[in-house]
C-alpha cells in the first residue's frame, strides 16, 4: 500500500510532517453526539484532507486576493470543507482586541474610507477579510445539496442545490503526490475547470464545491490561471470528528443574496483607538474583483 509523506505549511499554522497509509472512508456512528453539543448532526468524518487554495485577480498577478489552507472533513456521505485557522482570526480581531471599559464613544465611517482613515492619529489596526475564508461548506454527495454557512456581518445560511456535476473524463494521466492521477474537465457556473483525481484514493470528494469523479479530487484549477486548489495533506482520524451544523438564529439566504452581503461588507476592516475614541473605517472591495462563480 502506497504512503505519503507531506510537510505542509499553512500561513499562519506549521504542521509537522506526517505519514499515513491511503485512506477509504468508512461509516463511522460511534459519538455522535450533535443533539448534545447543541449541533445539527450529519455524519462521522474519517478523513481529513488539507488544500492549498489561491485565488488572483488577473493572471499573472503575484498579489493574490486570497491565498489560504482549507480543511476537508470527509465521511460516508457528508464532508465540511472550511478553514481551520478562522477561528483564531476571529479572536484577533481589531474590535475583540479593545478593552470595553476603555471606549467612550465609537464612530464608524461608511463607502471608500481608507484615505480619511489614514488622516487620524492613534493606535491603527487592520483586519483583512480575505486573510482567510469565513465560508463553511457542508456537502452531501448523494445528493449534490449543498449548506453554506458564512459569518459575513451577520450568521447567514445558504441552501444550494448543486445537483451532480457533469464532469467529462479526459485519457489525461499524470503522478501527483505521488498518485497515478487523471484529469476531467466541467464548466461550472462560469468558469473552465480541469481537475485531477487519484482513482487509487476511492473517494469522491474533493474541495470547495467539487465532487462525484471517482477518486479523490487533489488538484483543480481554472482556464485562466486565475483559480487553484492542491491537495497538501491527507489522513486518517484515529477519532471520527463530526460533522455537524451548529445551532443558531441564521438569517436564510440564496447564493447571490450572500455574495451580495460579501461584498458590501468590502475587502477589510480599520479600526482606529485615540483614547477612549473608536473610528471604525471599511475598504471596498476592487472594482475588478470577481467571485469563484460568475453565474
Amino acid at each position: 500500500m502506497k504512503k505519503i509523506v507531506l510537510s505542509i505549511f499553512f500561513a499562519t499554522v506549521v504542521y509537522p510532517a506526517f505519514t499515513q497509509d491511503v485512506v477509504v472512508v468508512g461509516s463511522a456512528t460511534a459519538g455522535r453526539k450533535g443533539e448534545e453539543m447543541g449541533k445539527e448532526y450529519l455524519d462521522m468524518a474519517t478523513v481529513r484532507v488539507y488544500y492549498y487554495f489561491t485565488q488572483k485577480e488577473k493572471a499573472n498577478d503575484k498579489s493574490f486576493v486570497r491565498h489560504d489552507t482549507m480543511t476537508l472533513d470527509i465521511g460516508a456521505q457528508m464532508s465540511h470543507y472550511y478553514d481551520m485557522t478562522r477561528p483564531k482570526k476571529d479572536a484577533e480581531s481589531p474590535l475583540n482586541q479593545l478593552d470595553p471599559n476603555r471606549i467612550q464613544t465609537i464612530s464608524v465611517l461608511k463607502g471608500n474610507s481608507a484615505d480619511e482613515f489614514d488622516n487620524f492619529l492613534g493606535e491603527k489596526h487592520e483586519q483583512n477579510y480575505f486573510d482567510g475564508t469565513s465560508e463553511k461548506i457542508y456537502k452531501n454527495r448523494i445528493s449534490g445539496r449543498l449548506t453554506l454557512i458564512d459569518n459575513a456581518n451577520g450568521l447567514y445560511r445558504c441552501d444550494d442545490p448543486v445537483g451532480l456535476l457533469n464532469w467529462e473524463i479526459t485519457s489525461d494521466t499524470a503522478t501527483i503526490l505521488d498518485y497515478s492521477c487523471q484529469k476531467a474537465k466541467i464548466r461550472f457556473r462560469g468558469r473552465d475547470y480541469e481537475a485531477w483525481f487519484a482513482p487509487e484514493i476511492p473517494i469522491n470528494d474533493g474541495p470547495w464545491k467539487f465532487f462525484g469523479l471517482p477518486g479523490l479530487i487533489v488538484k483543480v484549477n481554472d482556464a485562466e490561471g486565475l483559480v487553484a486548489f492542491e491537495c497538501v495533506g491527507l489522513q486518517n482520524l484515529d477519532t471520527p470528528y463530526e460533522i455537524g451544523i451548529p445551532q443558531g438564529k441564521y438569517i436564510q439566504c440564496n447564493r447571490k443574496e450572500l455574495e451580495k452581503v460579501i461584498r458590501e461588507r468590502g475587502a477589510s476592516m480599520r479600526v482606529f483607538v485615540n483614547g477612549g475614541n473608536v473610528v471604525i473605517a471599511g475598504k471596498s472591495l476592487s472594482p475588478s474583483f470577481k467571485f469563484l462563480e460568475l453565474e
